[in-house]
């Protein structure tokens, strides 16, 4: 078996891809990284927690090239209140391709708060679906009644969440995109995504996380993140609350200036997770913030 494995930009994410792949390869499958390769299954996000990214897979000429294919996607971000890559799930039930694995974070939007520890795999094939129940039995990777209770409370007011959430990140994402001390911003809902074009064809809602440069780098960044007083200084999302942090100076800080650069973490990134808030509110907040910071004749990087 042939499996292709993509790096993250996390904490650790050198270790975490080595140990991954030392696992795979010692369960006797090669592993391609960010490769082309003839393979029973691709894996990927349909959302990346830095950049928003999207995710496009499009047929070959021979659009049966699909047929035997497992695909692997982690809803770590619902993108949209009814997240899913349409194109290929549409495949999947008109050209019959073989399994569709779905493993989704139960951590964020579904819960209203945030503060749940548990996640999701569906799958459409019986043979993959008695393999991880054998793995689940055995490691007792189950979620407690509790937090059963949480998500199934979160889940009743999911669709008018998302729908505020998106709409207040699309009003959010004009703003900065207007601001003169932003470089740039990305938000699938944006024209200006690279990206735009797909997420129209897979979202209904382009989701609630934003990110987007300071032009001040690093020194913005703290300034904002010691500024802004209706947003959260927290690294979580998907809660109703509207969450800020700054990866350079926070939760990548470990990695060192090069290793950042290197992953594609700069100085002036900031990540936002747009709550419900009344959206003036959320806008007014950043403007204080970003007033604050001092006007500098050289951005940094």
């Amino acid at each position: 078996d042939k499996v292709l494995v993509g790096r993250d930009a996390r904490v650790s994410s050198d270790e975490i891809y080595e140990y991954l792949t030392n696992g795979i390869t010692d369960a006797g499958a090669d592993v391609y990284n960010l490769g082309l390769a003839t393979t029973p299954m691709v894996y990927f996000a349909t959302a990346k927690h830095g950049f928003n990214a999207s995710v496009q897979i499009t047929a070959s000429h021979n659009p049966r090239a699909y047929n035997g294919m497992k695909v692997s996607r982690e809803n770590a971000l619902p993108v949209g209140y009814d997240t899913g890559l349409k194109e290929i799930e549409t495949k999947v039930k008109t050209e019959q391709v073989v399994p569709v694995s779905k493993k989704g974070k139960i951590v964020d939007f579904l819960t209203e708060k945030a503060d749940v520890v548990a996640g999701i795999v569906v799958v459409k094939d019986e043979e993959m679906y008695l393999k991880m129940r054998k793995t689940l039995n055995q490691l007792g990777g189950v979620i407690d009644p509790f937090n059963s209770f949480l998500v199934h409370r979160g889940l009743k007011t999911l669709s008018i969440r998302m729908q505020k959430h998106c709409e207040n990140a699309q009003l959010v994402a004009e703003y900065l995109e207007n601001h003169p001390k932003v470089k740039w911003v990305r938000y699938p809902g944006l024209k200006s995504h690279p990206n735009y074009q797909v997420g129209l064809k897979q979202h209904n809602g382009a989701g609630g996380m934003i990110s987007f440069e300071l032009k001040g780098g690093f020194k913005a960044g703290e300034v904002v993140m010691n500024s802004v007083r209706l947003s959260t200084l927290a690294v979580s999302l998907g809660g109703v609350e509207t969450l800020i942090q700054h990866p350079a100076s926070m939760t990548h800080l470990s990695m060192g200036a090069e290793a950042r650069r290197s992953a594609g973490i700069t100085e002036g990134l900031v990540r936002l997770s747009v709550g419900i808030e009344n959206v003036k509110d959320i806008i007014e907040d950043l403007e204080r913030a970003l007033a604050k910071i001092p006007k500098m004749e050289k951005a940094e990087a």
